[in-house]
């Protein structure tokens, strides 16, 4: 993933191994997911134990990127869910 700029922000791998983990601020985020019913899934427990998981949809033949991201605390609290939806556009 890259930002309006094309700075590459985010990885995600999709072929079974595992995230490569780089050195503190040596670039963009590498992550794991998988294709489920047709939308990319990414999933990653921060260093407190917080379980993410991130959905991504791509609707409108391409040009709008949904992202479902569930927030589960654990034992303490209940899930959060957040949408974020971005509408491609052309220069």
């Amino acid at each position: 993933m890259a930002d309006s700029a094309g700075t590459l922000i985010q990885v995600i791998s999709t072929g079974g191994g595992q995230a490569i983990k780089p050195a503190k601020d040596s670039g963009p985020q590498q992550l794991t997911g998988e294709w489920v019913s047709g939308h990319l899934e990414v999933q990653r427990t921060s260093g407190n134990g917080v379980k993410i998981t991130d959905i991504y949809m791509l609707m409108n033949e391409g040009r709008t990127l949904k992202i479902l991201t569930k927030v589960e605390p654990g034992s303490s609290g209940s899930p959060s869910v957040f949408t974020h939806v971005y509408q491609r556009v052309h220069a």
